[in-house]
């Protein structure tokens, strides 16, 4: 079959494009990828060629019906939810909406994502924005807890821009759990590793 000249040139430019981002490796490093080439090419093919995943809408939230943080502890406390102190300090940096729209949430795991090992929290968003998913503005961790807060054991990480609480914490990111006692919102590091079967709740633009 016959290559095109525009399709020979769009590899060359791709090709030269790829050398181009290469990082600096260590020559061993390097000696390594070239001994073992079918490593190279399912690295290379997990990256550049992500499977065709589709990933169903999970619920619909509307947001802008808070306003600030004041009264999205009252509410929350109204439903039984309580408040972990990280969560807490999340919820005072969140930018409320003044108005009201609507966000269509995926939940979704590493796994499900691409990812075959422990990942880190950006390598996680990384994944999901090859997916065509978008992190939640934080309001979504509150309004999630007042209209799911589910009622057997669950946990869920809410993707989002961490936000700093303190320079010893570091940047923190809402996370829920849940038992058949109570729901809980809380905080965690917005720089951790993950499990590839947690689950995280992000924003589907579409």
């Amino acid at each position: 079959m016959s290559i095109s000249y525009a399709s020979q040139k769009q590899t060359t430019e791709f090709i030269a494009q790829v050398v181009r981002a290469l990082p600096s490796l260590d020559p061993d490093i390097m000696q390594g990828w070239i001994e073992n080439p079918k490593s190279l090419r399912e690295e290379l093919a997990g990256v550049l060629c992500p499977p065709k995943v589709t990933i169903p809408i999970w619920t619909t939230l509307t947001l802008g019906t808070l306003k600030n943080a004041d009264t999205a502890c009252r509410c929350l406390k109204e439903v039984g939810c309580s408040i972990h102190r990280f969560g807490e300090g999340v919820i005072d940096r969140v930018d409320f909406s003044e108005s009201e729209f609507k966000v269509k949430l995926v939940r979704v795991t590493p796994r499900e994502l691409g990812l075959n090992d422990y990942a880190l929290t950006h390598e996680v968003y990384d994944a999901a924005e090859r997916h065509n998913l978008v992190r939640c503005p934080g309001e979504v961790g509150v309004q999630l807890c007042l209209v799911y807060c589910p009622t057997t054991n669950d946990s869920i990480n809410i993707a989002m821009h961490g936000v700093w609480i303190s320079e010893i914490l570091g940047p923190v990111q809402f996370y829920i759990h849940s038992s058949q006692k109570q729901c809980v919102l809380g905080g965690i590091s917005a720089d951790k590793k993950h499990r590839i079967d947690e689950h995280f709740i992000f924003v589907d633009p579409r």
